[in-house]
Order: C-alpha cells, then structure tokens, then sequence
C-alpha cells in the first residue's frame, strides 16, 4: 500500500506549502554577526563605511510596557602598522511588539558608521556591546583596501526615498544563496568606462557572461534609512560610473563564484571572489544520511532505496537526486521546495522532538508538521483525568488531526 501513499504524500506536502503564507522559521542558539567595509575616494582622502548585521535572535530584550527593546553599541578601531587611526561607535536600538519575533533570526538590527582617513589600507577591527547585558562580542578583524572597482552586492529598493534605488545586501558582501534576487553594483571610479564585460564562473565552469553599459555617472555613499542600509547620492564623494549586474544570483550554487571584469577593449579591470553563502541554511542538512532518512516522511522506501543506488550509495548525491525532480524552478539552483521541507524539520526537531533523542526522536505531532506545516487552528481541551487532546486543524488540504496526550507530561499520539 505504501507505494500508492508516496505521490499522495509528496503531493499533499507541496499543496500546503503554496497554500500557506510564508513563516519565519525560528532557530535556536546563536547567529552570524556580519560585518562589512566599503572604500570611496572622499577629496584626498578615502572614506571608510563599516555596517553591521545582527539577528534579533542574538539580542537581549526587555519587555517595557507592550514593547520588547533592545540595542547594541558598535565600536570600530581602524589600524595600521602605526596603531589606531580611527576609532567611532554607534548605538542602535529596535523594538519589536511581540516576544516572537525577539527569537527572529531573519530580520536583523543594522547600523553603520563612517571615517575618513588617508591609508589606502587599513585593518578593521570591531567590537559589539550588548544593551541589557555586560556581554561584549569581539568581531574577526579583516583588512578593507581602497579599490578602483569595488563589487556590492544589493537588492533593488525604493523604500528610501533619498537613495539610488538600492539597498545592502550586508552579507559581508557575500551573494545570498536564497530564491530572492540579488544584484551587483559595481562602481568604477573612471567616468571615461562607459562598457564592460562580466563574466562570472563556478568550479571552473562559465555561469554568466555579460556586456554591461554605464547606467550614472554617482558619487555614492551609505546611510540607514527605514532600518536598512541604502546606497545614496553623497555629493563630497568622488564620482564613479555606476554598472548593474541583474538577474544572475539565482543562477549560483551555493560556494565561490569567481569573477572577472573587463573593459571593452579586453583590459583587465578587477578580477576576485564572492562567496554564495546560503545564510539561513537548515540545520538538519549538516549530515546528509540523517537528511536522506527524514525523506521517508514523504517517500517509499523502495523509491528512496532506488535513489540511494542511483547516488552510488553516496547519501549528499542522493539528496541532490531526489530533490531535483521535485523543484519548482529548474533553472535556478535554489530549490524553495528543499529549503521549506529541511525548515519544518528544524522547527520540528525543536519544538516537537523527543527528549534526549535525534531525527529518530520525532514525534507524532513532529512528523505531522513537516508533512503539512503550521495547523491554521489548534484547540486543546483537558480531561479530569489530566489528559491532554489537541486537535490540528488545516483549511487546506482541509483535513485535521487529533493528539492525545495521556500523562499530561507532553507525550502525545496522533489517534485520529
């Protein structure tokens, strides 16, 4: 029987992730703290802008009234081999109306700082203060050059109303692995460049090959606006010939990408590396057999037996087989499908896993909420015995489920 279950199953799980609104899924234990440099000629001088990145989940919130508030102070020295050059800090805060989203890893605190020195090089070292706490967090020091073309990764964005159009990305300019898209903003500080050629490449193979045209002639700068960091027009900077790489991120697999640009007559103009890095990768695929095995939830074991032998019984090639015939948008490398489906599991493993148990300790409700995600309705209802039923309910594929708690100590079986 089970064989006639599996496309039932698959088909189900699909259905209720396009008819459910997207949610945030809540992570537990500590985030990526991202920091990034970026270098514009400012007279003769060159301007530093320093941004920062943190996950509210990494925050300390106190609720005040019906808000919950936090903060931090970033602190920024800039050094050379002749010590502290620039030394600036800034204090953000945030507030949020619910104690849900303080555990919220993908929305983020942002802030941004800026100096101005005469080094062409000089190696940032940073430090983040947690508000409601004494905690302080060293960051890992890099060195920030100036450079005559200097690639930024960004999103369109027109929520500032004094910007260019385009936001951060803040990333630690890395390309997010995700089925958003991201451009590349490259600013050649050479108003003579009016073409170029982009190509970009992954594991030795060519991945996109562009001619780009000169879209401005901007002095760019960075500021905060709506709680997000915007490219802007700064008029004491020096101007730059401004190109538009679009429509390529969702081409990238997740890793380095290597690019290359050059000038309409073939000079080389900048040559380098991003990283592709999926920043909200789910925990329960860092070990592939474990990933694999959670698939029996939504597949027979015969098809995935078969799978497995088709991988050379190799459990991360298996993987990339499987969900390759289940992904919405083939001519992306991200597949939302995957991502969604490995999203459920870490939310499942956490709030609904057995414990002191792994992927093996899943429970009934656990199992349920992969297959279908997020109950529209639950209600729970309590017996003079201290039983516990707590009925899912799901308006589509409209079907619910009824778990019984029998000790009252969280231990409950799907019964109906």
């Amino acid at each position: 029987m089970k064989k006639y279950i599996y496309p039932l199953v698959l088909l189900l799980f699909f259905s209720t992730l396009y008819s459910q609104p997207r949610k945030e899924h809540l992570q537990s234990g500590p985030k990526p703290i991202y920091v990034e440099a970026h270098t514009v000629l400012n007279d003769s001088l060159v301007r530093y802008y320093v941004t920062y990145k943190v996950p509210y989940s990494n925050l300390v919130f106190i609720k005040v009234d019906n808000e919950f508030i936090s903060g931090i102070i970033f602190r920024v020295e800039a050094t050379t081999q002749n010590g502290v050059i620039a030394r600036e800090s800034t204090h953000d805060k945030v507030r949020v109306n619910n104690y849900e989203e303080t555990l919220n890893h993908n929305k983020f605190l942002e802030g941004i700082l800026s100096f101005d020195i005469k080094n062409t090089q000089a190696t940032i070292n940073s430090l983040i203060v947690l508000d409601n706490t004494s905690r302080q967090i060293p960051l890992r020091p890099f060195v920030a050059e100036k450079s005559k073309i200097q690639p930024i990764v960004v999103q369109k964005n027109s929520s500032c109303n004094y910007s260019i159009g385009y936001s951060l990305v803040n990333f630690e300019n890395s390309i997010p692995f995700d089925d958003q898209k991201s451009q590349l903003l490259l600013p050649i500080f050479n108003n003579k460049i009016n073409d170029i050629k982009v190509s970009i490449s992954q594991d030795g193979k060519d991945i996109i090959s562009k001619n780009l045209s000169k879209i401005s002639n901007t002095p760019i700068g960075f500021n905060k606006c709506e709680d997000e960091i915007f490219l802007i027009n700064e008029s004491s900077n020096r101007t730059a010939s401004i190109f538009i790489l679009d429509e390529f991120s969702s081409l990238l697999d997740e890793g380095i990408a290597e690019i290359k640009i050059l000038s309409s007559k073939d000079s080389l103009l900048y040559e380098g590396e991003f990283l592709v890095n999926w920043v909200n990768k789910p925990q329960t695929l860092s070990n592939a057999k474990s990933a694999y095995q959670l698939l029996d939830l939504i597949a027979e074991e015969d098809k995935l037996d078969e799978v497995y032998k088709k991988a050379d019984n190799d459990y991360q090639q298996a993987l990339e087989i499987f969900w390759q015939e289940y992904d919405p948008d083939p001519i992306t490398a991200f597949n939302q499908l995957k991502h969604e489906f490995y999203s459920r599991a870490d939310k499942a493993m956490r709030k609904y896993g057995a414990k002191g148990k792994k992927l093996s300790g899943l429970t009934d409700r656990g199992k349920i909420y992969i297959k279908y995600g997020e109950p529209a309705e639950v209600d729970r209802y309590y017996s003079e015995k201290n039983e516990i039923t707590e009925i899912w309910k799901y308006i589509s594929p409209g079907v619910q489920f009824v778990f019984v708690d029998v000790s009252g100590l969280g231990n409950y079986k799907l019964v109906k």
